[in-house]
């Protein structure tokens, strides 16, 4: 009757062991779901940021053009420009 003693400890250390690999595994799928989900909110916020750069380069594109033209007028801003270059119509 030893062998049927000795079979049933067998039995519980592998329903044991089994049970634990099992909570292993539940474990890591849970920790993989959790990263997968972190993952895809992280790629969104990296889209998101990504647009708002763009936008951002594009005013900034505009801005420079708009200064440049500015820059480029004829008027006050220009080096050989004189104080009598802008009398009132009056005068």
């Amino acid at each position: 009757m030893s062998s049927s003693s000795d079979s049933s400890k067998c039995n519980t250390a592998i329903d044991i062991a089994l049970a634990e690999v099992v909570s292993r595994l539940t474990d890591m799928e849970s920790r993989t779901t959790y990263q997968e989900d972190w993952l895809e909110q992280l790629d969104a916020t990296i889209i998101s940021q990504q647009r708002h750069i763009d936008r951002l380069e594009r005013q900034l594109q505009l801005a420079q053009q708009k200064l440049q033209r500015l820059d480029n007028d004829d008027g006050p801003h220009q080096d050989n420009w004189q104080p009598s270059d802008d009398l009132p119509p009056h005068y």
